[in-house]
């Protein structure tokens, strides 16, 4: 389960761009993808407790730019030169 264009927690299984988007504590939280409780147990702790909510919602906000389309673009270009042949 992911959202946040850029307003909500995250609660996020350990994959893809999961390190640079998801900063446990500060806009989310982490739980590994066959912990189904763990998940439980973040949801309902966001449920439940509003300030913690509104944190990770400026914690969000506050790592927004991590996420924009020219650093994306930015990312493959890079990936792409590190593959190409020398």
């Amino acid at each position: 389960m992911r959202r946040s264009p850029w307003d909500c927690p995250f609660c996020s299984e350990n994959v893809g761009a999961r390190d640079w988007l998801v900063k446990a504590g500060v806009n989310g939280m982490i739980f590994e993808p066959d912990n189904i409780e763990g998940l439980a147990y973040f949801m309902v702790r966001l449920s439940e407790d509003r300030s913690e909510w509104v944190r990770f919602c400026e914690g969000s906000l506050g790592l927004a730019g991590l996420a924009d389309t020219r650093r994306f673009a930015e990312g493959v270009a890079a990936a792409l030169a590190r593959s190409a042949p020398s």
